[in-house]
């Protein structure tokens, strides 16, 4: 999901660049499809705090893309992206250690 949002950020981007505000609507609803699917993945209950801190993130991506749309500015979307490519280098990162230490002995 991180990748697709990903890209949909970048294509809400650059659709709001070239004037398009139906692109941009489009990729940002499909971006905010997304994150909500990350949201309700969630199970803040056996979670803890790490799963709180993720839905209070994935909540600003939401208010991100929401202004973004609203207002028809780049800036809210490029800091909603910034969210998710940080969130992605660290599930990454947890599934690289994970692999390294299974295959230690």
């Amino acid at each position: 999901f991180y990748d697709e949002s990903i890209r949909m950020c970048r294509s809400a981007i650059e659709e709001q660049q070239a004037g398009n505000p139906k692109g941009r609507g489009q990729a940002i609803s499909r971006a905010l499809a997304l994150v909500g699917e990350l949201r309700n993945a969630l199970d803040l209950d056996a979670g803890g705090e790490i799963a709180q801190n993720l839905d209070n993130l994935y909540e600003y991506v939401n208010e991100c893309l929401m202004e973004g749309s609203l207002r028809g500015e780049c800036r809210p979307i490029e800091q909603a992206e910034g969210v998710l490519v940080e969130l992605r280098g660290a599930w990454v990162d947890i599934q690289s250690r994970g692999a390294v230490a299974e295959a230690q002995p």
